[in-house]
């Protein structure tokens, strides 16, 4: 299950999943995409994420921890 589910751009859709307690851009939430039946298309392995636009999304991935 999501936690939240963006708006459909270009055919994908956001997605976030994680710590129920966690806020955007904080540790425990994980955000992918899907396309418009629901298949995970890029897997929720960013921490954050936006949507598509002329064929691009930015995402954040924390490469280490503290």
């Amino acid at each position: 299950m999501y936690n939240d589910v963006g708006n459909f751009h270009e055919g994908l859709a956001w997605i976030c999943s994680g710590d129920s307690n966690a806020y955007y851009g904080f540790k425990g939430l994980q955000f992918g995409f899907i396309d418009q039946t629901g298949k995970i298309i890029i897997p929720m392995t960013y921490d954050d994420a936006t949507s598509f636009y002329n064929g691009k999304a930015l995402v954040y991935q924390k490469k280490c921890s503290i």
